[in-house]
């Protein structure tokens, strides 16, 4: 199971969204390693802030 947690920053953002990716862009964290998990997270965000990401398979953490 992966684990998202939002930590908001307490801003707004002051531009729009990136119109040539209106569904967000992939990130990839694993470094080449395989294999991985992977899951999609809120786009865009309500506000400035961080996703905290664990998975309870792989132990692979982010923020």
């Amino acid at each position: 199971m992966i684990h998202i947690h939002w930590i908001d920053r307490g801003g707004k953002a002051t531009q729009p969204p990136d119109p040539d990716y209106p569904y967000g862009i992939d990130v990839d964290l694993t470094g080449g390693r395989t294999p991985f998990c992977e899951t999609a997270l809120p786009y865009p965000a309500k506000r400035l802030g961080y996703f905290t990401v664990a998975c309870d398979l792989c132990g692979f953490t982010a923020m």
